[in-house]
């Protein structure tokens, strides 16, 4: 695995899996019984799930989603006791399993949880103090697929996209974009990418929407994307170059520490 690439924003891994246990985690995709985002709330208990997901517009198209994960940031003995039972309450309301799974995701999550602890506190914090826990789940964006400009700190430290496709050329689209400090211009104050958009979450005012320029990362294979609380960001729509090609990405966030049992609760 390779650093490729560093800013106080974000950071991006290369080469995370060995080349068997990408291939595998693509081919477990292929198993999944995905759902399109606003058939399911998965962040919702069971008998919530159906209906409009508002994280997603109506014109970003049909994305789909499947089943989701979570791993601890510490060892379940060494978890609060409260944390430890409602985290666990919490993952059967959803069906969301928790590492180790015995699933094939365990070979990423593994992965992403030693790269967590060890590597990755300038962007997220530290285990246990400041994030308790992360959510894994897999998203498949076909053709004419994106998500507009959002910025996730309400309840998370940081947020993570990492990309098991076997292959993609720089026309299929699907680009990891963010505003960061590559241009400090300001732009109106009352810029909002979502009004048009009646029954979508607003995106929230941030001090770094204020940029006019940021970067974009492609979503080659095998690449991992970590980004700091309130960056904001998108995923630009999958072109229609790409034909049958999807953009794969497992996605998640790591949990803030403080609002975990509220939120778990």
């Amino acid at each position: 695995m390779e650093l490729t690439f560093e800013s106080p924003f974000c950071a991006v891994f290369d080469d995370v899996l060995a080349a068997d246990d990408l291939h595998r985690l693509f081919e477990y995709f292929r198993t999944v019984d995905f759902k399109f985002v606003h058939e399911t709330r998965a962040n919702m208990p069971k008998h919530l799930q159906s209906g409009y997901k508002r994280a997603w517009r109506l014109d970003e198209g049909d994305a789909l989603t499947g089943a989701g994960f979570a791993a601890f940031a510490v060892p379940d003995d060494q978890l609060p006791a409260d944390i430890r039972a409602i985290g666990r309450k919490w993952a059967d309301e959803r069906g969301t399993l928790f590492y180790p799974s015995s699933t094939v995701m365990d070979v990423f999550i593994g992965r992403l949880r030693t790269l967590a602890l060890e590597r990755l506190s300038e962007w997220i914090g530290q285990p246990g103090d400041d994030w308790i826990a992360f959510t894994a789940a897999p998203y498949i964006h076909p053709a004419g697929v994106g998500m507009s400009w959002h910025a996730d700190e309400v309840l998370y430290t940081g947020a993570f996209s990492f990309f098991v496709h076997p292959e993609w050329d720089a026309e299929f689209g699907g680009e990891f974009l963010i505003y960061d400090d590559a241009v400090k211009t300001q732009v109106a104050d009352n810029w909002r990418n979502r009004q048009f958009d009646p029954l979508a979450v607003a995106a929230p005012v941030h001090p770094q929407a204020g940029c006019t320029a940021g970067r974009f990362i492609a979503p080659i294979p095998n690449r991992l994307i970590v980004i700091k609380r309130g960056l904001m960001h998108k995923v630009n729509k999958v072109s229609p170059l790409a034909g049958s090609h999807v953009r794969a990405s497992v996605t998640g966030f790591f949990l803030d520490t403080k609002v975990a049992a509220r939120v778990m609760g």
